[in-house]
């Protein structure tokens, strides 16, 4: 009868491991998961920003092109530079606007990911919580240090 006992508390020690470190597995593949999506969600707003800073050089090297080859052509430069300052000022807002939007995107993915974190640590510390009680109840050496603890409270 006691060999049938300790096979069948084996076995439980064995699903309840099993249990824990499955959801020990799933949470790992989830963390990939968030890191995956937050390094595009990263190699995303770094495109857009060198794509913003070389539209911007270019600008700039074809204003400073066309001031240098007429400089004295002082109205036709004014012009050239009041239109050049109002398309940056146009495509700094359209940048900001679209970086606001990747900034949302991210907070969102962000909540998401810190809500599912929570509740794959919850369910974890639960299995963890349960194994232990099962260890617990079926060792004989967890049995002798609860009573030793037992002994030491009285």
């Amino acid at each position: 009868m006691a060999k049938a006992k300790t096979t069948k508390s084996k076995k439980t020690d064995e699903n309840e491991i099993g249990r824990f470190i499955d959801i020990l597995i799933e949470n790992q593949g989830r963390f990939n998961k968030a890191l995956s999506a937050a390094r595009k969600q990263n190699a995303k707003i770094n495109e857009m920003v060198t794509e913003q800073i070389v539209l911007g050089q270019r600008e700039a090297l074809e204003l400073t092109k066309k001031v240098a080859t007429n400089p004295s052509a002082y109205s036709e430069n004014s012009k050239a530079m009041l239109e050049a300052a109002a398309e940056a000022q146009t495509r700094s807002l359209d940048f900001a606007k679209e970086l606001y939007g990747e900034q949302v995107k991210a907070a969102e993915t962000l909540r998401e990911s810190m809500q599912a974190a929570m509740e794959n640590s919850r369910e974890a510390a639960e299995a963890a919580m349960q194994l232990g009680r099962t260890w617990g109840a079926n060792n004989p050496i967890a049995d002798a240090f609860q009573k030793g603890m037992e002994s030491l409270r009285s």
